[in-house]
């Protein structure tokens, strides 16, 4: 954002989302988790995305995130997350924008 912000040219904003899964016996992903879900999860991933290209810019996970299918599923809450989150960082651009151009001297 802080790229963007600067007027730096890129191809796409990344947007990040990090999650974390709970310990047995009840094992979930929580996305964006607090830092005391955090401390005691079993695994975390970390998904990074650049929507406009629909690309993963990166993946990072770590722990025992228990079978395949648990990791993908993962995967996909995490791109879901960065999708939502986007449209917020386009609107944060725009203000600031807006700001510096109704600052600019005349």
């Amino acid at each position: 954002l802080a790229l963007a912000d600067a007027g730096v040219e890129m191809y796409d904003l990344v947007v990040g989302c990090g999650l974390s899964r709970t310990p047995e016996p009840a094992p979930t992903w929580l996305l964006d988790p607090t830092r005391l879900e955090e401390e005691h999860a079993a695994a975390g991933l970390t998904v990074a995305l650049m929507p406009v290209l629909n690309q993963v810019a990166g993946l990072l996970g770590s722990g025992e995130g228990g079978p395949t299918e648990s990791w993908a599923e993962a995967v996909r809450l995490g791109l879901e997350g960065c999708q939502r989150l986007y449209p917020v960082l386009q609107q944060c651009l725009v203000r600031a924008a807006r700001r510096r151009g109704a600052a600019a001297p005349s």
